[in-house]
């Protein structure tokens, strides 16, 4: 285990607490490095919400909202600027190649990843520009796996 501080603090957690959990390896090892910031656009509320949850668990991941319905997630990913926008392929009158390339317009260093129920479907009209798609039978690990792998911003300046 790393000396750094999230090292110290993992070691205070386990001495008060027991034990913690296997999260997965990235969480274990990880220094206190930037957070990947994201923004959920998944139905039915339930599952989104229970995502959240599980997400939540992941030190270096940071859930800036959560969208009903297309609109509303485009204007958030505008607003917010996520670094990762999980968006479900299958939510009920969603035309995934509109949203996405909505979302390229209005929220352009934000990555899309795109879960699906079938991890071959893509959309053919986005061309090279198309999201890295997660199916959701791959598990929990393969979609941190595509969240983690989006490339690092460096911090804006304001």
């Amino acid at each position: 285990m790393s000396g750094g501080r999230c090292g110290r603090l993992l070691q205070k957690d386990q001495a008060e607490f027991g034990p913690l959990p296997d999260f997965g390896q990235h969480a274990r090892d990880q220094e206190c490095s930037q957070v990947i910031t994201l923004l959920l656009l998944e139905y039915p509320p339930l599952i989104r919400r229970a995502l959240v949850a599980r997400l939540l668990l992941e030190s270096d991941l940071r859930v800036l909202a959560e969208a009903d319905h297309a609109p509303d997630a485009v204007r958030r990913a505008q607003a917010l600027r996520p670094d990762v926008v999980l968006l479900d392929a299958q939510m009920p009158n969603l035309d995934v190649s509109k949203t996405v390339r909505q979302l390229r317009a209005r929220s352009p260093s934000s990555r899309i990843v795109l879960l699906s129920l079938d991890s071959c479907i893509l959309p053919k009209d986005l061309g090279g520009d198309a999201p890295q798609v997660v199916g959701k039978h791959e598990g929990f690990e393969a979609l941190l796996t595509a969240i983690r792998a989006v490339p690092r911003r460096m911090p804006r300046a304001e």
